[in-house]
């Protein structure tokens, strides 16, 4: 992953993970039939995949220092909260100023979300 990171016992392999080409390769040293990982070993490759899937379409690495599946998850279950809560706001609102529902509603939900994000 970024290098190799060695597996001991049966099934145990290395393997290494990159981006080339626009595409995700996945590089084990010898044949395998199979790959065992232990869970620490297989989320560590998750994420390195996930990191060479976004350089692989993007054709940069990504810019962040923590969990880059965990970012992606909040980014889209934040859209996704957002685009709901403006939907039901503007339902809601009858009269707040003088901005269109979907103006008032965009505020309303972007202080809840700086709020809670």
């Amino acid at each position: 992953m970024s290098g190799a990171k060695e597996v001991h016992g049966p099934g145990a392999t290395s393997l290494a993970v990159k981006a080339e080409g626009g595409t995700v390769l996945i590089v084990f040293p010898k044949p395998i039939i199979w790959c065992q990982l232990d869970p620490q070993t297989a989320f560590e490759a998750g994420e390195q995949i996930a990191r060479a899937a976004h350089e692989a379409r993007f054709g940069t690495p990504p810019q962040s220092d923590g969990s880059y599946i965990a970012q992606q998850v909040k980014a889209r279950i934040t859209e996704e909260l957002r685009d709901r809560m403006v939907a039901r706001v503007a339902l809601m609102l009858n009269s707040i100023g003088r901005k269109s529902h979907g103006e008032q509603a965009m505020m309303i939900v972007d202080t809840i979300l700086a709020e809670v994000a």
